[in-house]
């Protein structure tokens, strides 16, 4: 049986699999000072390991991809270990 890791992998790892253009992710982060935690939303868009900091209901197609907020990794396994799962 895989693991929920390694279905994460996969699942970013294969845009074909993707239901959409681009595949929303997710993790959530301390707020800082005992505040809990904080939702914070992003997209892989086929680029390699790249999550772009944006909601994907926020993209409209007016800025190109290299002028999103964004995070480069070395792999999607060091996304997954980040934090970050398929929303």
């Amino acid at each position: 049986m895989k693991t929920v890791r390694a279905e994460e992998i996969k699942m970013m790892s294969d845009p074909m699999a993707w239901p959409h253009l681009i595949l929303p992710i997710k993790r959530y982060v301390p707020r800082g000072n005992g505040l809990g935690q904080q939702l914070e939303a992003g997209v892989l868009a086929g680029h390699g390991p790249v999550v772009y900091l944006v909601n994907m209901w926020a993209l409209d197609g007016t800025k190109p991809w290299k002028d999103l907020p964004q995070k480069q990794y070395t792999s999607f396994a060091a996304i997954v270990d980040d934090g970050w799962i398929v929303d």
